[in-house]
């Protein structure tokens, strides 16, 4: 069994966005991202299925323990972060929070993911705690020594990752190519293990 820490993220430098991913998939889906060794998944909360998706991550924690980090998309309030916490989460999500809002989600023992778009407010969330910093462009902005050995980069694709590698030693999330809306249609799960294999020997070799 994999220790449940920020540092297996790290190591393995991958994090899967369940994009799309219904009740009815999500086991098999992430069952695939285990056998590919992808060390984290995020599931999105969006406040219109917000129960359901509360639901969905409870099974993926109840499942998979700490085999597979998973991770709460939520609305940057301590209401959110108790409640997929109690819902199995080990990560959180969180849009540009406010130090307190990173720090009360440490002291629950959740390791914290927060989108930045300002490298300044990077470097103040790293330093109230925040372990991964995740940005969606001008990467070359937020290379400082205190953000960049936890910065992860948000990809659509292979080439984007292959770009990104000119420029640095970086993290990655994405969900398609692995995910796609495509392969959820047709239930054709075990492809998704092929293309996790392949994203994470580009992002490590």
């Amino acid at each position: 069994m994999k220790r449940y820490s920020a540092e297996s993220i790290y190591n393995g430098r991958l994090i899967v966005y369940l994009e799309g991913v219904g009740r009815y998939e999500i086991l098999r889906v992430t069952a695939e991202l285990f056998k590919a060794d992808v060390p984290a998944c995020i599931v999105p909360i969006p406040r219109e299925n917000k129960r359901q998706c509360l639901s969905n991550m409870l099974l993926l924690s109840d499942r998979f323990g700490e085999d597979i980090i998973i991770g709460a998309e939520i609305d940057s309030s301590k209401k959110e972060i108790r409640e997929a916490r109690k819902n199995g989460a080990k990560m959180v999500v969180l849009k540009r929070a406010e130090e307190k809002i990173i720090k009360y989600a440490k002291k629950l023992g959740l390791i914290v993911l927060s989108e930045e778009t300002n490298p300044s407010l990077a470097a103040i969330s790293v330093s109230a705690g925040a372990d991964i910093i995740a940005v969606t462009e001008k990467v070359e902005d937020f290379l400082s020594p205190s953000v960049t050995d936890r910065l992860f980069v948000s990809v659509k694709d292979e080439k984007e990752i292959a770009a990104l590698k000119e420029k640095g030693h970086f993290g990655y999330i994405l969900s398609s190519p692995i995910v796609t809306e495509e392969l959820l249609k047709e239930k054709n799960y075990p492809p998704m293990k092929e293309k996790a294999d392949e994203i994470l020997k580009l992002i490590n070799e």
